[in-house]
């Protein structure tokens, strides 16, 4: 019986660059305008300084990630190849996939604030907020302690999403009060919004306006 060789087999192939554990969120960190060493580990809060410092050298290696250092600062640069933009799409369709086929509760199971709100001001579209003005919005979780329990969510006019942990002073457009699990959730995909505002554990008040744009913001992620 003749063996069949993997090496010859595209997917495997493919496999062989992108299953090492890390590789495909690092480059969803990129893909989602992390640029820094920092930036890429706030996303990824649960792996290691050595271990990112190792995936990312691999796959400069592999031709995913180009590195760039400023001879003048010594400031470390990561950025997208053609090769990993090409790859953007085909990871989106998996993650489309995992949302509807993979059980997130144990996902749920590590609720982290800090890590759902980062995610929301990496992913929202600012296109559905007045471009007119600045928007604020207050992220209101009354059941973590003081410390956690409330996040700005700033929207310039023209310009990048902002994420505040203090009060930044701002007139508020609207307030989302909402229990983590749930809204988490949501953002997994593994509920809706509606169905959460209609249990009672998430509430929209303020401009209608900011309403509707916050509901595509999440109608987008189930």
């Amino acid at each position: 019986m003749t063996e069949f060789n993997y090496n010859h087999c595209p997917i495997a192939v493919a496999s062989s660059l992108l299953e090492p554990r890390w590789t495909m969120a690092i480059l969803s960190e990129l893909w989602s305008g992390a640029t820094r060493f920092n930036g890429i580990r706030r996303g990824l809060p649960d792996i290691s300084p050595t271990l990112l410092s190792k995936r990312l050298r691999e796959m400069v290696q592999n031709g995913l990630v180009s590195r760039q250092e400023d001879p003048a600062t010594g400031e470390v640069a990561y950025s997208l190849t053609e090769r990993s933009h090409a790859l953007e799409p085909i990871v989106n369709a998996l993650g489309r996939w995992a949302h509807s086929n993979i059980d997130t509760e144990p996902s749920l199971e590590r609720l982290d604030v800090k890590q759902l709100m980062w995610s929301v001001m990496r992913e929202v579209d600012p296109a559905v907020m007045p471009v007119s003005k600045r928007t604020t919005i207050l992220f209101h979780f009354p059941q973590l302690p003081k410390v956690l329990e409330k996040t700005w969510l700033i929207c310039p006019p023209n310009s990048a999403v902002e994420l505040c942990g203090i009060d930044p002073g701002f007139d508020l457009d609207a307030i989302v009060t909402a229990d983590l699990k749930s809204l988490t959730s949501v953002w997994l995909g593994s509920s809706s919004l509606k169905t959460e505002i209609d249990a009672g554990q998430v509430y929209l008040a303020g401009d209608q306006s900011v309403e509707v744009g916050i509901g595509k913001w999440f109608a987008g992620t189930s």
